[in-house]
């Protein structure tokens, strides 16, 4: 049978820079972008079966149309990935809805969905296209400020994880994702109200700080300092919780 760079390379250059780009393998295509470097692009992001299929449709039609399909729904984008989550597990749940957040901006990453609805929750979505390199730094930051951590992982080994992290693992059915609960999250015990503070934004540390006895303006350090002297961890994670509710209200 042959290689992936032989199927590859009886292909138009033009052809195979344009299905790079649609399917999302391939940002840009330099001038001095060479067929060896297309070639490479492709080889490190697609299947075999991606490559023959390519092959044989472009022989056939001319098109790409399916393989594209393919490829997306074999390897998909972020997007479509939190997209089908939200579809097949948030939206579909027992539990009140209440807000989505996505890409919630964290101190030194992302959250890729973030759920509060009396409770709060960070998903990790680990796709096809991702490294797993940053993950135990992610769990570590996310575990700071949320009180359920789960990742969702479609085909990574993720390693050893926290106890308290729960795991969805992505499985393919037909053409629709299916997410699998191959592990619960737990209540996290590691929450740190510094760092939930430090999220908030400075009107809210004021109406905070206010309620715990500020009689003039602060800088964000002193209000945050102010809170955490006079604040329990309990009370900060539910102002926490509760500003983020109002933000997506207003």
């Amino acid at each position: 049978m042959p290689t992936k760079q032989e199927m590859l390379l009886a292909l138009p250059f033009d052809y195979l820079a344009s299905f790079a780009y649609d399917a999302r393998l391939l940002r840009h295509v330099w001038p001095n972008y060479t067929k060896i470097d297309l070639l490479h692009c492709l080889m490190r992001g697609l299947y075999e079966e991606h490559c023959e299929s390519l092959r044989a449709e472009y022989n056939s039609t001319g098109r790409y149309d399916r393989t594209l399909d393919r490829v997306l729904f074999d390897l998909p984008v972020a997007g479509q990935l939190r997209k089908a989550f939200r579809r097949e597990v948030l939206e579909c749940s027992d539990t009140p809805m209440g807000v989505i957040m996505e890409e919630m901006r964290l101190d030194g990453t992302r959250a890729d969905i973030a759920v509060f609805n009396g409770h709060s929750a960070a998903y990790e979505l680990k796709g096809a296209r991702d490294g797993v390199d940053r993950i135990q730094r992610q769990v570590e930051l996310y575990s700071k400020v949320f009180e359920y951590v789960n990742l969702i992982c479609d085909g990574h080994e993720v390693g050893k994880i926290a106890d308290h992290v729960g795991v969805f693992e992505v499985i393919r059915n037909s053409n629709y994702w299916h997410f699998h609960s191959a592990k619960e999250a737990r209540l996290n015990d590691q929450i740190d109200p510094i760092a939930q503070l430090k999220l908030l934004r400075k009107d809210e540390l004021a109406n905070f700080a206010m309620k715990c006895g500020a009689r003039k303006p602060l800088s964000r350090s002193s209000m945050i300092r102010l809170i955490s002297n006079r604040a329990d961890e309990i009370e900060i994670n539910s102002f926490f919780k509760t500003s983020m509710l109002n933000r997506a209200s207003n």
